[in-house]
């Protein structure tokens, strides 16, 4: 049944989906088209985890968790082809993402000690086995690998979404806030 509320309701829900849609779809570019793998290498520089900080500022870890896993599809779609346990990962990064910002400016230390405990735990420990059965890597090549790959991205995540959460922070939580009360 439809409250006198539903208008609202409904308009925020619409304005969270095109946001959600709008930074996933800069995830997608940012990962898959401005990523790059230094000389060809297996390592992967990429900052598209940067726009899924943001919906997980702004909507949670369950609005953060779609839209990484979408975006993964959507760019893996394109680009490498699909692999639904790499998706997963990106789906728990987005899960967590949310769960330590949601609503909330966090401080640098706080930003290290995230991205080197979910790079550890997503980054090496989950990604490994699927780089061991899926791609054909020994499980010592796939440690090296994911691990060099998180010593690589860990110090560019932290930079880039601390600067971006103290430059930006407070306007993105402003516009949730906002978009919430309309």
């Amino acid at each position: 049944m439809l409250t006198t509320n539903s208008p609202t309701k409904v308009r925020v829900l619409i304005q969270r989906i095109v946001m959600s849609a709008v930074l996933t779809a800069m995830s997608v570019v940012l990962c898959r088209f401005l990523g790059f793998s230094p000389g060809g290498t297996a390592f992967r520089v990429e900052i598209g985890f940067l726009p899924i900080a943001a919906v997980a500022m702004m909507y949670g870890p369950v609005w953060a968790g779609v839209s990484y896993g979408v975006s993964d599809l959507l760019g893996a779609a394109i680009t490498t082809g699909i692999n639904p346990f790499i998706t997963l990962c990106k789906v728990l990064f987005g899960i967590l993402l949310g769960l330590c910002f949601y609503g909330k400016k966090r401080g640098f230390i706080y930003h290290t000690v995230f991205f080197i405990l979910v790079g550890a735990a997503v980054d090496i420990l989950c990604m490994t086995p699927i780089f061991v059965h899926y791609f054909g890597y020994t499980t010592d090549a796939a440690l090296i690998t994911r691990a060099a790959t998180a010593a690589i991205n860990t110090p560019v995540r932290i930079a880039l979404f601390y600067l971006t959460q103290k430059g930006l922070g407070d306007k993105i939580l402003k516009y949730s806030t906002k978009t919430a009360e309309k």
